[in-house]
């Protein structure tokens, strides 16, 4: 049965596929180390355990818990949930009364017009809750100098079309006007380190 269920799942998804379990030769099914916060939803209702999972839709559950940072694997998830929660922000702002929204990218996502002085914005996407964003030190660096707004957009619902199609909705839309990176909220989560010759 498993068997089966991976096989269509390969023939949709390619063979880059992680599956949660280990057949071995015997047929004896063991659990892949590591594997819990992916699931196909296929087997959901196949295990008897499961079945008050049964009414779940395919990848939209999401176990991890409150987080301050992770990176996607997925880049092509990654890219749609930037473009959402830009589009969330844009939205946010011309509801607002911005009568011009210039997207850039960096140093900040956009650039908002006709709600008073020109504000900056950085914009964060996520789907799960969260308690914490990355930054860069050039963001860091630029909203400590320009009048700068931070715009979270977490909790959004991710549901997988097929290979490289995601169907995005919902989301949380937090605003923090005229933010200024504080140092005693900020942990280093990554260094360079320049090789010794």
């Amino acid at each position: 049965m498993l068997e089966e269920v991976f096989a269509g799942l390969k023939e949709r998804f390619g063979d880059s596929l992680y599956l949660p379990f280990i057949f071995y030769s015997s047929h004896e099914v063991r659990a892949a180390q590591a594997y819990l916060t992916k699931f196909p939803a296929e087997l959901v209702h196949r295990i008897p355990e499961f079945a008050d999972l049964s009414a779940v839709e395919p990848a939209t559950v999401d176990l991890r818990a409150p987080s301050t940072h992770g990176r996607l694997q997925d880049v092509t998830l990654k890219l749609a949930i930037e473009r959402y929660s830009v589009d969330m922000a844009k939205q946010h702002y011309f509801a607002q009364g911005a009568t011009r929204i210039d997207e850039l990218g960096k140093p900040y996502d956009l650039r908002v017009l006709g709600i008073g002085p020109e504000r900056h914005v950085e914009v964060k996407g996520s789907t799960s809750w969260r308690t914490g964003v990355e930054l860069t030190v050039n963001e860091v660096y630029h909203a400590r100098n320009h009048p700068t707004d931070l715009v979270v957009v977490d909790q959004i619902r991710a549901v997988n079309e097929g290979v490289g199609q995601w169907a995005l909705s919902g989301g949380q839309l937090r605003v923090w006007p005229d933010w200024s990176p504080d140092d005693g909220q900020l942990a280093p989560t990554r260094y360079r380190y320049t090789l010794p010759e």
